[in-house]
């Protein structure tokens, strides 16, 4: 978390600018569009079929270096047939001129050819998220922070590129995608550098049919279902609102969204950190759960409330700075994100504690749930209110069908018997 306190000054000065620098170039709307765009791969369902939480749970867990090596060929065989299948399906829908029908945006070459190339380039991106997996499962968590951090800079540089030589829309859409694929790369070599685990022999045998992976369908089954549907929550608002409301209103919520992202990363960053640690500690006993669970729970409360008071106090002002107060930013969008802050937070050591088995298939049967709720309640708040209702909608969405039901397990787990937190 100090980390990424430390990184997000850069990232959320950068995001401001490239917003400001996007707006000027192709307008409010424009930068609606390409904020769509831009965050439509994190849409796609299940983006790593849940693969990645096999291999953090097999390096936290401190299995044996074959182990470990099976589980990452298991898990990057799983990620490069998704790659591939992925990049064709976003040329074959560009081709097409199907993205735009999809995403209710204008039915032009450079829509959807924009968006076919920044969905191309995440799926090519897809097998190097491998590298943070590792990175997390080996307590090096700060060091994926770091890496990852450089985004923000990468993606204010190629707008900046963008605009100094008119490339249109489909560079601005395609930049987040373009910086994604190069901090794979750094993540990768550092895993590499500062683990034990082999990330280069398994990307050599990944297509070799005698090199033998493990089994983790018990794992990545449940999470591909979470993997699934919180993105779907999270990142559907923008799609939300250009169905049920304005462009207008999508730049206003896409401008707030941009100074809470920042926010929610500091969040999860730390939340993210306790994977390893409740690991670890559930194969010893129950007491060494406990403390940093009900420590977590404290710690990151405060902090989420922290943040949204900050957010509601500036976010108003510097969101509408960044649309150039060609049109305000409201409190009721930036009171919407605070209290979904306030939701991750208090949740977090929750999630984190409910990764084994047992507890991914709860999340994922809960994760369901908030989908189902959430999208229709977006949907009917952001035709009433703008900007603010899809905010609103997963903030209620996630704290009632995932945080009650979450919390309650944890709390329950840690009163049972210390042989039923041990991890399989």
């Amino acid at each position: 978390m100090l980390m990424r306190l430390g990184v997000i000054p850069v990232a959320g000065a950068c995001g401001l600018l490239t917003a400001r620098v996007v707006v000027s170039a192709i307008g409010v709307s424009g930068y609606g569009i390409a904020a769509l765009v831009a965050t439509l791969p994190a849409l796609i369902p299940s983006a790593d079929l849940g693969v990645g939480a096999a291999v953090t749970t097999a390096v936290a867990r401190g299995d044996s270096e074959p182990d470990i090596f099976a589980v990452v060929l298991a898990s990057l065989r799983v990620l490069v047939s998704l790659a591939t299948a992925l990049v064709l399906l976003a040329l074959v829908l560009a081709a097409s001129s199907l993205w735009s029908v999809l995403l209710g945006l204008p039915s032009t070459p450079s829509v959807n050819w924009s968006i076919g190339a920044s969905v191309a380039v995440f799926g090519l991106s897809l097998p190097l998220a491998i590298g943070s997996r590792v990175l997390l499962g080996g307590g090096r968590n700060h060091v994926s922070v770091v890496v990852y951090g450089l985004s923000a800079p990468l993606v204010l540089l190629l707008c900046l590129v963008a605009r100094a030589a008119g490339t249109g829309l489909w560079l601005y859409a395609a930049a987040p995608a373009i910086a994604s694929l190069i901090t794979g790369l750094v993540a990768c070599r550092e895993a590499k550098r500062r683990t034990s685990v082999d990330l280069a022999a398994a990307f050599r045998n990944v297509l070799r049919p005698s090199a033998r992976g493990a089994r983790i369908r018990h794992i990545a089954g449940p999470m591909a279902i979470i993997s699934a549907c919180l993105p779907l929550a999270y990142q559907s608002d923008r799609l939300v609102l250009s169905h049920a409301s304005t462009l207008t209103q999508l730049g206003i919520y896409s401008a707030g969204a941009a100074i809470f992202a920042p926010l929610l990363s500091v969040i999860s960053s730390g939340g993210l950190a306790l994977w390893p640690i409740f690991v670890r500690a559930r194969l010893r006993d129950d007491a060494n759960v406990r403390r940093p669970f009900l420590s977590g729970m404290a710690a990151f409360s405060a902090l989420g409330l922290l943040l949204a008071a900050g957010l509601v106090l500036f976010g108003p002002t510097l969101g509408t700075w960044m649309l150039r107060s060609d049109v305000a930013v409201p409190v009721s969008l930036m009171a919407g994100f605070g209290l979904l802050l306030v939701v991750h937070a208090s949740y977090y050591p929750s999630g984190m504690l409910l990764t084994d088995p047992a507890g991914l298939r709860l999340q994922a049967k809960t994760s369901v749930a908030m989908l189902a709720l959430n999208l229709p309640l977006s949907f009917v708040l952001a035709s009433r209110i703008g900007a603010a209702g899809p905010a609103l909608g997963s903030a209620v969405s996630i704290m009632f069908c995932m945080w009650v039901p979450g919390v309650r397990a944890a709390l329950s787990r840690l009163a049972a018997p210390a042989r039923q937190l041990v991890a399989p």
